[in-house]
């Protein structure tokens, strides 16, 4: 995956509300690395950005882009993002 993709995934995770309500039925934070069902947000931020309901960051990405929601997939945008 190159950087601009990983650019494309971030952007998905601000004011996502619509995307995430309107698009497949998971979602997968890159903070915690967490694949669960968008029926578990329970609260979004002012900007309607997903909260993960695992660590309680805002990292929540929808399972939109070509490739698919996975732990592996959410710990490469995690290395990418934050380094670890």
């Amino acid at each position: 995956m190159s950087n601009r993709n990983f650019d494309v995934a971030y952007n998905l995770t601000t004011n996502n509300k619509f995307l995430l309500n309107s698009y497949g039925d998971y979602c997968g934070c890159f903070k915690c690395c967490s694949v669960y069902l968008v029926s578990e947000i329970k609260s979004y931020t002012n900007d309607d950005s997903a909260i993960c309901p695992y660590c309680g960051n805002d990292y929540v990405l929808p399972d939109i882009l070509e490739t698919r929601i996975s732990k592996n997939f959410l710990k490469k945008l995690s290395a990418f993002w934050f380094g670890v």
